[in-house]
């Protein structure tokens, strides 16, 4: 791929214009001239954290076991949230499975209600990638309807650095070189 084949204004393009003029991407984005960016395409191309849905599950009367699979998901993930979009969840277990460390399990209880709480779960230290997130979770004996809880993750993108040009190794020109040093 040429320069002249990425799109003006494209992440790809701020980060080759950062990395050809040896300035970093927040700058080299202030300073070029083109079609505006995004919030979006502003966080990816900072490298900023940014808050996805990952998905929803249905949740009934009995204890159950939702898991959210984030293997096939890019990028590394610095925190959870569980929200309820319609009626209340009672969260028993929140269990976050690592692709190289020990499995994070919370075992705080929280009762999520549509119009009012989240439970949060942040990674101490630094970004991880995660595989899946288990929740075992059910709706109080009271309510009679099933409820929806939706995960949401604070996902940390990576920016993949392409790698520094090779010197072409011509061999008639080493040869060439070689027989004029004799």
């Amino acid at each position: 791929m040429t320069l002249q084949q990425i799109k003006p204004g494209t992440a790809l393009m701020i980060a080759m214009v950062a990395l050809l003029g040896g300035t970093t991407a927040a700058s080299a984005e202030k300073s070029f001239v083109g079609p505006a960016l995004n919030d979006t395409q502003k966080r990816v191309v900072r490298g900023e954290p940014e808050w996805i849905k990952v998905g929803s599950r249905i949740v009934e009367p009995q204890l159950l076991k939702a898991k959210f699979n984030l293997a096939k998901l890019p990028g590394r993930f610095k925190a959870f949230r569980l929200l309820a979009g319609h009626g209340t969840v009672e969260i028993a277990r929140v269990t976050a499975t690592f692709k190289q460390d020990r499995p994070l399990v919370d075992n705080r209880f929280a009762i999520l209600k549509s119009d009012s709480s989240e439970h949060r779960i942040s990674f101490k230290g630094s970004e991880r990638y995660v595989r899946n997130v288990e929740v075992v979770s059910s709706i109080p004996r009271r309510h009679r309807r099933n409820a929806l809880i939706s995960l949401y993750g604070l996902q940390v993108v990576d920016i993949p650095i392409p790698p520094l040009p090779v010197k072409i190794s011509r061999p008639d020109l080493q040869s060439a070189a070689s027989a004029s040093a004799r």
